[in-house]
């Protein structure tokens, strides 16, 4: 039987970034994926705010300038009519699978050991092991201490608790850079957003509804014939919605998109993955709490939680907009402000 003081389940950037640091102090770990980690590809618009970057820097010591493939000059919003100015803002974009990379080849560099297309089949935390198969054949591996970090549809959260995250399909596929700014689209009576993100000579477009059950394919299409792009195929997959967030349960510790860490009205989840890694990584060196490190986000995403309806209203956006235009403080100023403090950028 194998056996690590840190088993991590999940070798996405959250995990990945978690047993990275954990290999910085000197720790035992084994991170183990249940798909090929060659073919691994995460859904994802690959948005870097201001703050995804900060953590990025004080994770690594170097972060390759090549990682980025396009920096947002401006963020076009069509349902509020207007372009803002996002020079000071500092968003960029990645390929998903290629930061990811990043982050695992660094933890591989660092000596650390990688268990991919392992299927976790059940958890004893009474004997503190997990069993598993690994193209086809059963094993077993022993643990310390268990990080779950295994996606919004969490297996190690389901056999803790009998439910996975909270989650939402989103679509996204990948089309041809037209030239066009990041855009964010939403329309009246739908609790959600369509997504345009220039990523180098290629963009993301997507979208994800957080209530009803919309035709979401219907409606990527009708908003990549407003792109003026097209496509054939796209893929979906779950996000989760931010309501339910947690951290720790019987000793096992949740980071991530297993955690339900996210920005609730704009889908950011890629500072939510280092940060969390960041925080565990450092509660588990220095024997302290995680939750304690983790209580001004985890506040952060249920107040966002709370209005995101309200975020989502697009008749208060345009009125809102309308009467910001006419203050002083002007209608650019209001939506960069509802970008920091309601969506996190």
């Amino acid at each position: 039987m194998d056996h690590a003081d840190y088993l991590i389940v999940g070798a996405g950037l959250a995990g990945s970034t978690c047993a990275y640091l954990l290999r910085q102090a000197g720790c035992d770990v084994l991170l183990v994926e249940r798909l090929d980690i060659e073919a691994k590809s995460k859904l994802c618009a690959g948005l870097v705010t201001p703050r995804a970057l900060h953590e990025l820097h004080n994770i690594f010591d170097t972060v390759p300038h090549s990682l980025f493939k396009s920096q947002f000059g401006v963020m076009r919003c069509i349902a509020a009519g207007i372009t803002v100015d996002l020079h000071d803002i500092q968003m960029r974009s990645v390929e998903r699978r290629e930061l990811d990379r990043f982050v695992l080849d660094a933890y591989r560099a660092d000596g650390g050991e990688l268990l991919d297309r392992f299927h976790v089949r059940s958890i004893d935390l009474d004997a503190k092991r997990i069993a598993g198969t690994r193209d086809g054949e059963g094993r077993e591996i022993s643990f310390d201490t268990l990080v779950a970090a295994d996606g919004a549809l969490s297996f190690v959260r389901k056999e803790l608790t009998g439910s996975s995250p909270n989650a939402i399909l989103s679509l996204e596929t990948t089309v041809a850079n037209t030239g066009a700014p990041l855009t964010m689209d939403y329309e009246d009576g739908f609790i959600g957003y369509s997504w345009y993100a220039p990523c180098g000579d290629e963009a993301k477009i997507g979208c994800c509804a957080y209530i009803g059950e919309p035709d979401l394919d219907q409606r990527l299409r009708s908003f990549a014939q407003h792109m003026n792009v097209g496509y054939k195929r796209c893929r979906g997959a779950f996000i989760p919605t931010g309501s339910d967030v947690l951290l720790e349960r019987d000793g096992v510790y949740f980071v991530g998109d297993a955690a339900s860490l996210i920005a609730p009205p704009s889908g950011e989840g890629i500072y939510h993955a280092l940060h969390s890694a960041r925080m565990l990584a450092r509660a588990l060196v220095n024997k302290a709490s995680y939750r304690a490190l983790m209580r001004p986000v985890v506040a952060e995403i249920r107040r966002q939680y709370k209005l995101r309806s309200l975020f989502f209203d697009t008749r208060f956006m345009r009125c809102g907009i309308k009467l910001a235009d006419a203050t002083p403080y002007g209608a650019e100023r209001a939506v960069k402000f509802a970008l920091r403090h309601f969506a996190g950028y």
